[in-house]
């Protein structure tokens, strides 16, 4: 009889599309993959960047099921799971964790408008990719959908809220929405209420990211194909995840990644405050040693990278080397 291997399932939102991937502990070998891709919702106005949230938890099922039948992994086998995704994305959900409307993305712009007044009001920059601006554009324009909000959560907190029905985030994407206090690692209540009106009652709690956080519900183990009480951890935000992926846990690492946008990040000990906006003073997601000090993961983005090489080897017919 063949034995149970011990696996660990990671599950990654991006912005093209939801990728999951089953590790195993004894090799650190992938041994499956699944994947499903997607696009933004069309015929939207200037600058606006929006998903259905339902679209990420459809293709997340589908790619864990990918990755499970790649490979014939069991139930059993899967120890774990933790979620990366997306950052700053502004996911609005009612008291049934139904999402009130579609998602705005980092990547809008169309509240350009609402990030200038935020920063000029709070005294510090607030670049529009971040979650707070997409907060106040909603709760001033779209007074009747922001009523109707319980809960605001992030892209990879809302995968979270579907595995296990809780709801939390971790202290690294929670650094990306504008109004967490990045020094004490706790949300801000000033900044929150300039954001938009009663937002402090809908943030979910922070959960430490080496820990459990939750575990996966019985109705979410048989649509995944999993075991239910699967272990969840907290999870975090792409560039957090993949800081620790790529050996960023300690200073002296300096990470390059491009995906839809391109980020150069690094570990610091510090927090890193350019007071022109230019570098994002994020938290990480992991400490340098476990249980030890918090760490900051000072990050610079450009907002369209691959999107345009892929639109010029489309046109040219070159491969990417």
């Amino acid at each position: 009889m063949t034995p149970i291997r011990d696996l660990f399932l990671g599950i990654d939102v991006g912005t093209q599309g939801t990728k999951a991937m089953l590790v195993d502990v004894d090799s650190r070998a992938v041994v499956g993959r699944g994947s499903v891709s997607y696009g933004l919702i069309e015929g939207l106005g200037p600058g606006c960047a929006e998903q259905d949230p339902m679209t990420w938890h459809e293709a997340a099922t589908d790619a864990v099921r990918g990755a499970l039948a790649a490979c014939g992994a069991s139930a059993e086998s899967v120890r774990g799971i933790g979620v990366a995704g997306q950052q700053h994305g502004a996911v609005l959900l009612d008291e049934t964790y139904g999402p009130v409307r579609p998602a705005k993305l980092w990547c809008d712009t169309s509240t350009e408008a609402q990030a200038a007044a935020l920063s000029a009001q709070l005294g510090r920059p607030i670049p529009t990719g971040f979650t707070a601006p997409k907060l106040r554009y909603i709760a001033d324009e779209e007074t009747e959908s922001w009523e109707r909000t319980r809960y605001v959560m992030l892209p990879h907190d809302f995968i979270n809220a579907g595995l296990c029905r809780d709801l939390f985030t971790d202290v690294g994407d929670a650094s990306g929405t504008g109004y967490l206090d990045v020094d004490r690692g706790e949300w801000d209540a000033t900044a929150m209420e300039a954001v938009a009106p009663g937002l402090c009652e809908r943030v979910p709690r922070i959960v430490a990211s080496d820990g459990v956080a939750g575990e996966l519900v019985p109705e979410s183990a048989e649509r995944l194909g999993l075991k239910a009480g699967t272990p969840i951890s907290s999870g975090g935000g792409d560039n957090m995840l993949s800081a620790i992926g790529a050996g960023a846990t300690r200073p002296g690492a300096v990470v390059s990644s491009l995906g839809t946008s391109g980020t150069v990040f690094a570990f610091t000990r510090r927090g890193v405050v350019d007071p022109t906006g230019g570098v994002a003073a994020f938290r990480a997601s992991s400490t340098e040693v476990v249980g030890g000090p918090a760490g900051h993961l000072p990050l610079v983005c450009v907002m369209n990278c691959t999107q345009v090489l892929e639109e010029l080897r489309g046109l040219t017919g070159k491969g990417h080397r």
